[in-house]
């Protein structure tokens, strides 16, 4: 059987035609290529550089501060010499010590009134017996009066044999409890009552002396 030429024109055509239907088929449906990205560029920010605080310089005392300082230095130094002047004004005056009398004492005096003699023109002593209802009274009476009228003062002990017996050479009948206002070297110058009180015996001796 033979084939006729339009047949095989037909036949030619038709195979190429096929021949570009699978070119472009391989052309449209090859997938593409992957496309790769580049790695992102990563922009490192520079540091700082450190940064050095300088200390601020000391600041001088401020004039505030030095007027509130000699103010208080000044209140202080007031407050130390007021209390020095109230210690002055408090303060027990010294005591001058009496000069010792270096002029004849009677000899038969009892030691207690020799000693009071050498140290006070006047004394005022007392006759006691420790133990006597009313001896103490006596005694009181007697050193109240001695002390305002700055004279001396001497306790003579009656029970003591050397006493009474110089008490009883000097008073003749004297009793306990007496009070005597005597003056140098010896002289038994006023007795009196302890009843008379302490400024009867005040105003005797300071009238001895």
């Amino acid at each position: 059987m033979q084939i006729t030429r339009n047949a095989k024109l037909i036949a030619i055509g038709g195979g190429g035609l096929l021949l570009v239907l699978l070119v472009l088929k391989m052309v449209v449906l090859k997938s593409p290529a992957p496309v790769v990205a580049p790695p992102p560029v990563v922009h490192h920010a520079a540091a700082p550089p450190p940064v050095h605080h300088a200390r601020p310089a000391r600041q001088p005392a401020t004039a505030k501060k030095q007027a509130a300082a000699k103010k208080h230095a000044a209140v202080k130094k007031q407050a130390v010499a007021k209390k020095q002047v109230v210690a002055k004004k408090h303060a027990a005056p010294k005591k001058h010590a009496a000069p010792i009398f270096r002029g004849p004492i009677d000899p038969t005096l009892p030691a207690a009134l020799k000693v009071a003699l050498r140290k006070h023109g006047v004394v005022v002593a007392v006759l006691y017996a420790p133990g006597v209802p009313g001896d103490k009274n006596a005694l009181d009476t007697a050193r109240k009066g001695a002390k305002g009228a700055h004279v001396g003062f001497a306790i003579l002990n009656v029970r003591d044999e050397h006493v009474a017996r110089s008490i009883a050479l000097k008073l003749h009948g004297s009793v306990d409890p007496s009070v005597l206002v005597v003056t140098r070297p010896g002289t038994i110058a006023l007795v009196l009552s302890p009843l008379a009180g302490a400024d009867a015996v005040a105003a005797a001796a300071g009238a001895a002396k």
